[in-house]
């Protein structure tokens, strides 16, 4: 599939995720060595309700890309800015990235690349998100984007026979505007928006 980039880094883009993405999808959504962390994969998920349910989340609610790395053939998985309250001018991030992509860097660029699109693109003053609190590899890479833990849930998340903890994790605009000039001269070159189509 030829796909139009949306939002560039170094080595990696973001694009629209579409129904068809379901095909590659559906390999880390039922992996539960990527999924141990997530309510996403206690239960089995066709292809067919991946396609919908990518098909249902709409603009200007939804903002979910395919994280495009160069080089490889496939994306790498999927980040995102889902329920945006307009009001409220906020939005919760998401993330998965097929476990053999980890520990490589790629899944801090495309969370910084979301950040960026939230804060300039959409105009947000807040994004939060909701993580394992086991989970210290993405902690490490949300604090690395800017994020502040804000507190914890107790036994929020049941799986596999266990209840974990889930932090509550964001990130403000004033906090954007803090970090994003280091995220620029890290990669030595400014990141990159193209209009969505």
């Amino acid at each position: 599939m030829i796909r139009r980039l949306f939002l560039e880094g170094d080595s990696v883009s973001l694009t629209r995720l579409l129904p068809e993405d379901a095909e590659w999808l559906e390999t880390w959504v039922n992996a539960p060595i990527t999924t141990r962390f997530m309510s996403t994969g206690r239960t089995q998920t066709t292809r067919e309700t991946l396609a919908a349910q990518i098909a249902a989340w709409k603009e200007p609610a939804d903002w979910p890309f395919a994280i495009v790395v160069e080089g490889y053939e496939d994306p790498i998985g999927t980040v995102g800015l889902y329920s945006v309250d307009w009001i409220s001018r906020k939005a919760e991030f998401r993330i998965l990235i097929g476990e053999i992509y980890c520990g490589k860097g790629w899944g801090t660029i495309a969370t910084r690349l979301a950040v960026r699109f939230g804060f300039e693109r959409l105009g947000l003053h807040r994004i939060w998100l909701g993580v394992t609190s086991n989970n210290a590899r993405a902690v490490r890479a949300y604090e690395k984007s800017g994020f502040f833990y804000e507190g914890v849930l107790r036994y929020d998340l049941y799986r596999d026979g266990h209840y974990y903890d889930s932090a509550r994790m964001a990130i403000l605009r004033a906090d954007y505007e803090g970090v994003k000039k280091t995220w620029d001269m890290e990669k030595g070159r400014p990141l990159t928006t193209s209009e969505p189509g």
